[in-house]
């Protein structure tokens, strides 16, 4: 997981955070990447991860960005899955990344897209 644990209330962060680095602790390939999407991306390399799930910032240069960075970081046969397909920013980022058609749906606004070889 990726979180910078930015934002106006410090308090309710740092009580969300310890409680996500509890939960994590028990999965011995999980963890917790306290930094910015850009930052972990750049520290994650390429083809190690079996999916990734984009649900940060909602705005189209981010979710843009965010789809770019991550999805070399999947293995082919991996996924890149996010959330809020009905956001028009984010629609707009998906359909220009993988394509009108190249995106499935799922429950909950849920958006994904299997890697395949290039």
């Amino acid at each position: 997981g990726v979180d910078a644990w930015l934002g106006n209330n410090q308090t309710t962060y740092a009580k969300m955070k310890k409680e996500v680095n509890e939960k994590v602790a028990n999965y011995k390939n999980g963890m917790i990447m306290n930094m910015t999407t850009n930052e972990a991306a750049e520290k994650t390399p390429d083809d190690s991860l079996d999916f990734v799930f984009i649900d940060a910032d909602h705005s189209y240069p981010s979710c843009k960005i965010d789809m770019q960075k991550w999805l070399p970081k999947v293995k082919v046969g991996g996924y890149i899955i996010g959330h809020d397909y009905k956001v028009k920013p984010v629609k707009k980022a998906i359909e220009e990344v993988f394509g009108k058609k190249g995106y499935k749906t799922d429950v909950d606004q849920v958006w994904y897209v299997k890697k395949v070889k290039a």
